[in-house]
């Protein structure tokens, strides 16, 4: 089976997939912009394999959160400048930050976790994609950056 090849990469592509299929008939984006993110996602196994990228070694979910809102602001720079070799860099290290956060995160807030999970492998699968929609990676960053700002938030209080 197919999923069994891809692992748990597939599996949250998947569920991007059908969020992305679900909220396409009621949203008020353009018609076809659905359709780039999910041949995004497709193609992002080829290119960028969620399963192939290791956690980063962080200190501790504060540390993390900080220097995942420097990752996300240095790949808006690269976008903006586009230097998709940088920012594909970037976007790998996002993930990796990422999987080292996650599973606290998931304990502090399940739906903020989830939907970080969707950004980030959107994230990562539209930088992967030729030609680049900068406006939708900027979109996608600046939607990381608050989230990110507000997981820091979270960490400050508990």
């Amino acid at each position: 089976m197919r999923l069994r090849r891809y692992g748990v990469g597939a599996l949250v592509s998947l569920s991007v997939l059908l969020s992305l299929m679900a909220c396409s008939s009621s949203s008020d984006k353009p018609a076809g912009q659905g359709y780039n993110a999910v041949a995004a996602i497709e193609s992002s196994h080829s290119e960028e394999s969620w399963d192939a990228i290791e956690p980063i070694e962080i200190k501790d979910l504060q540390t993390g959160a900080a220097a995942m809102i420097q990752a996300v602001k240095d790949y808006k720079q690269a976008v903006e400048s586009e230097d998709q070799e940088s920012a594909a860099a970037l976007a790998r290290e996002i993930v990796g930050l990422w999987k080292a956060m996650e599973a606290k995160v998931k304990t502090m807030d399940r739906v903020l976790h989830q939907e970080l999970t969707s950004d980030i492998v959107l994230l990562l699968a539209e930088t992967s994609t030729k030609p680049w929609d900068r406006d939708r990676l900027i979109q996608l960053d600046y939607k990381l950056y608050q989230s990110f700002r507000d997981v820091k938030q979270k960490i400050q209080h508990s």
